[in-house]
């Protein structure tokens, strides 16, 4: 039998959601993967609950950013190797946030009522018109996937990484990002 929202009896929602960013269930070639399926933006892939769940507006800016990947690059583009470096932005964002104990923009608060640190650390989430924390160019904001999206023209190249990008990183940020 199917209850209401489609789902058999005994089958439970954890079995239809994706694999979540945080606890390296997603691996860089399941990621790769799974954005190859998709021609639109891999801002609105992240999104996108089905593909890889618990990513929000904020963590995605943050780790395309941390990655040096362009948040409107069609997620077909993206390759092994960016793939790689956007899982472990993913797994290096959510670790900050929960640390900081997450955002707090209005009015969020953990269980114990406490405010979260981690929009003090945002290098590029609500962030536009703002110099850029590693090359000082002014961040860019458009609306992507039906959502504000910040990112840097010059560390996120629409095509490929940025030139001073590399994969050895220095205190958990790229190269240069501090």
């Amino acid at each position: 039998a199917s209850s209401s929202r489609g789902m058999r009896d005994g089958e439970t929602c954890r079995a239809s959601a994706a694999s979540d960013g945080y606890t390296g269930q997603l691996t860089p070639s399941a990621l790769h993967a799974r954005l190859a399926r998709t021609s639109r933006a891999v801002k609105g892939a992240l999104l996108d609950q089905s593909i890889i769940a618990g990513v929000g507006n904020i963590y995605a800016d943050e780790a395309l950013f941390d990655a040096c990947i362009h948040p409107a690059r069609p997620a077909t583009t993206v390759s092994r190797n960016e793939a790689a470096r956007l899982a472990r932005a993913l797994r290096r964002t959510f670790a900050a946030a929960i640390r900081a104990g997450g955002s707090t923009l209005r009015d969020y608060a953990d269980a114990r009522g406490d405010a979260g640190a981690y929009q003090l650390q945002h290098r590029v989430y609500a962030r536009g018109g703002e110099p850029c924390v590693a090359c000082s160019t002014t961040l860019a904001s458009a609306v992507l996937a039906q959502r504000t999206t910040v990112w840097c023209p010059r560390c996120q190249l629409i095509g490929s990484p940025h030139p001073l990008h590399t994969d050895s990183r220095v205190g958990g940020q790229a190269s240069g990002v501090s």
